[in-house]
């Protein structure tokens, strides 16, 4: 009796192609060129099988082959085993490895797991101003990442109540590693490497369908970087509705809904300019730093700095919530599409 618990892609692919490939790309790629460019100094492509995360360690583990904070990982494939991809993102988070889907690249279902685990652990001369691990994936505007729900394959006529107990078990059994191992975890901090809403909602996705990370909102709440797309500067206007977004990601609630999106931005950016002259929502304490206070029992503050990076923080009733770093595009109207960036 054949039993196995492998993304659809993968099960429907030919046995030559059954297998990841792990391969050294250029070692010497400086991780800041990797990020702007898409490019990585190791890839892992192909269908992810058990024993792939000995291969990919093999690799990224030597001493002093790569940059300072560790190894950039491309990642690519249709699928395969998820307690492996599970295994694999923990590996990675464990080893400060930054995860990338490069320019028109797919990276589905078990790979989209495993390109969960990408972090970047930044080291300090001084350590009162050490940050602690970050999440570090990136998906290139034009590539796809998509995820959803594991399925199951029992070999036809052979239904027994044995045969579905243990599908049932080891679907079980795969979800609560994505929760229990890729929740809050890495090295003693706190770091949400797969979001509960992401779990959430791609349990509604079988088979073909999937939930993809294809707009400003998904990927600004799932703590994924976008490469490629255009500068954006920041504009007073824009400060309110950003200040909303990040309420809803630091709360991990986003919206799948583009139409609602769409109202809320248009809504509050009519607020805003018809306020009341006398209510200070926006401050801006110097050029390119903002206070956001007063709405909804948020504050947030947030700075565009030289290089056009967004530094926020969030608080909820005077206490931080959340503190992160994003590129431009973030400016953008949640609904915009990352192909549109």
């Amino acid at each position: 009796m054949r039993l196995s618990l492998l993304f659809i892609f993968a099960l429907l692919l030919p046995a030559s192609v059954q297998s990841a490939v792990v391969t050294v790309l250029d070692k010497d790629l400086p991780n800041e060129e990797a990020i702007q460019t898409g490019r990585c100094a190791v890839s892992l492509s192909g269908v992810i099988e058990a024993g792939d995360t000995e291969k990919l360690i093999a690799v990224i583990q030597e001493p002093h082959q790569y940059q300072e904070h560790g190894a950039t990982v491309c990642l690519e494939g249709p699928g395969g085993s998820l307690k492996e991809a599970v295994r694999i993102a923990r590996a990675i988070a464990e080893r400060s490895v930054i995860t990338i889907v490069p320019e028109g690249g797919t990276c589905l279902s078990a790979c989209a797991v495993a390109f969960m685990g990408g972090t970047i652990v930044l080291v300090e001369p001084d350590p009162k101003l050490q940050k602690g691990p970050q999440n570090a994936r990136y998906l290139h505007k034009s590539a796809t990442l998509g995820f959803h729900a594991p399925a199951l394959q029992i070999e036809a006529g052979r239904y027994s109540e044995k045969a579905v107990e243990s599908a049932f078990v080891a679907a079980t059994s795969a979800l609560a590693d994505i929760q229990n191992k890729l929740g809050i975890y890495l090295r003693g901090d706190s770091v949400m490497k797969f979001p509960y809403s992401l779990l959430g909602v791609m349990l509604n996705f079988h088979g073909n369908d999937f939930v993809y990370v294809d707009s400003v909102e998904r990927a600004g709440a799932w703590g994924i970087g976008v490469i490629g797309a255009k500068h954006v500067t920041a504009e007073e206007e824009n400060m309110l509705n950003l200040c909303v977004a990040l309420g809803r990601w630091s709360q991990d609630l986003p919206s799948y809904d583009a139409q609602y999106l769409d109202d809320d931005w248009e809504g509050w950016l009519e607020f805003w300019r018809t306020r009341d002259a006398s209510i200070q929502w926006i401050k801006r304490v110097k050029d390119g730093h903002w206070t956001v206070e007063g709405v909804l029992g948020l504050t947030c503050e947030i700075e565009q700095d030289a290089k056009g990076r967004v530094l926020t923080k969030t608080f909820y009733y005077g206490r931080e919530a959340a503190k992160r770093e994003f590129d431009s595009w973030v400016l953008r109207k949640p609904s915009t599409r990352l192909s549109d960036l």
